[in-house]
């Protein structure tokens, strides 16, 4: 059955639900019109992941606060909204709650159907509990508390595991990750020449960066909040540079590295960067959707590119981040995890390893022959199956069963 009337809420505080909704905002806004759909992002790279996906009517919210709460109860009652469709988030100690949480608790008062849309294989029961927040990392205090009506998943495999953790599996439906689906079409519609045109923006040009060398992006991340996980991001990120610089002697292979920070977890990132001393090979630490003035990224659009661009490049290269699960998706690479001394909680891509989506390393003793197997063609790698198609529709159907 049709909805009829629809007024739907969208709602993103990290940038992988931001991206996992992105698609379906976009969707929603042809299909009902603008004046039926809001978009609630929380924190400016929230923003800007949304408008760069191409939904531009976009409210910048904060949520620190009772009064952030106590307003977001009186958007509820200005609006009732018929439907609520968010990401997922862990709590943080600003507020406990995150606002997708709340988004589920004020739909479930004011009689709205609420879907939360995973985005990737991981922290499934944190997203959905109350957490000890005095514990480093945070630990389950109250666990599936915090649940909304329906659950989007990416596979099987996903809501089988979420099942054994006590998740019921009538509120878990298999529909893909329509973030999937966005890249895999832009990836589609790239032009040949996409490589050439990241390397002309002047932040590379600057750096010395040259059309034939080999070009590799190491996305960066932090690890405070897992302190058993056995490395930090200056470490893990001066391991690869210092490894990568190491090759590009050994081989005289002409190599450049783009070192890409979180957008929303990067203060540690220019330290680490900085750090590292490399002598053979060129390197470049940048992000484009940060505000302007937060070096080292910036907003300047004569050095804007997109995430798909980086997946051009000869080597796709990180530790636990969504970018490598895009980049399998889409079936550039190769991709290779860096995760020396890997402690707790382990790997939850473990599965694509196991099934030789992606890389992993755990031993830097074993990183320059990787490295090497991998930008010189011998890395085999397979492509993260059929996840990509008609998320975005499926998802969107869900809303007439809830």
């Amino acid at each position: 059955m049709a909805i009829s009337n629809p007024k739907v809420l969208f709602v993103a505080s990290m940038n992988g639900g931001a991206e996992a909704i992105a698609p379906l905002a976009r969707r929603a806004i042809a299909k009902w019109g603008p004046a039926a759909v809001s978009v609630y992002a929380y924190g400016e790279s929230i923003v800007q992941t949304f408008r760069g996906m191409g939904v531009t009517r976009v409210s910048s919210r904060s949520f620190g606060s009772m009064k952030d709460l106590t307003g977001l109860m009186a958007d509820f009652s200005d609006r009732p909204y018929t439907h609520i469709i968010t990401g997922t988030q862990l709590q943080s100690p600003d507020l406990g709650l995150t606002p997708e949480q709340a988004s589920w608790i004020l739909g479930k008062l004011t009689r709205a159907c609420t879907l939360a849309v995973v985005d990737t294989w991981a922290n499934y029961v944190e997203r959905f509990s109350d957490l000890n927040l005095a514990t480093i990392p945070p630990s389950v205090e109250f666990p599936l508390t915090l649940l909304p009506q329906m659950i989007a998943v990416i596979d099987d495999r996903m809501k089988a595991d979420m099942s054994a953790l006590g998740f019921d599996p009538g509120m878990l439906q298999v529909t893909g990750n329509p973030y999937f689906e966005f890249a895999a079409a832009e990836f589609a519609r790239q032009s040949p020449t996409a490589r050439e045109n990241l390397l002309s923006r002047p932040v590379f040009i600057d750096a010395g960066f040259t059309p034939n060398a080999k070009t590799v992006v190491f996305f960066s991340d932090s690890f405070k909040t897992l302190p058993k996980i056995g490395f930090t991001e200056a470490s893990v990120l001066s391991d690869f540079l210092t490894t990568l610089d190491a090759l590009a002697a050994q081989t005289g292979m002409a190599i450049q590295v783009i070192v890409r920070p979180h957008p929303k977890r990067g203060d540690d990132a220019k330290a680490a960067f900085d750090a590292v001393e490399t002598r053979n090979l060129r390197k470049v630490l940048h992000h484009p959707s940060t505000p302007v003035g937060q070096d080292p990224r910036n907003t300047d659009p004569t050095n804007s590119y997109s995430l798909t661009d980086l997946l051009a490049l000869d080597l796709v290269a990180g530790t636990l981040n969504n970018p490598l699960l895009t980049a399998a998706v889409v079936g550039s690479g190769p991709r290779v995890q860096v995760l020396p001394n890997l402690g707790e909680p382990g790997n939850c891509y473990a599965h694509l390893v196991e099934s030789g989506v992606l890389a992993e390393v755990r031993s830097v003793d074993s990183l320059m022959t990787v490295l090497e197997d991998a930008l010189s063609g011998k890395l085999k790698q397979s492509q993260l199956g059929d996840m990509s198609a008609g998320a975005t529709d499926r998802i969107l159907g869900l809303l007439d069963l809830i």
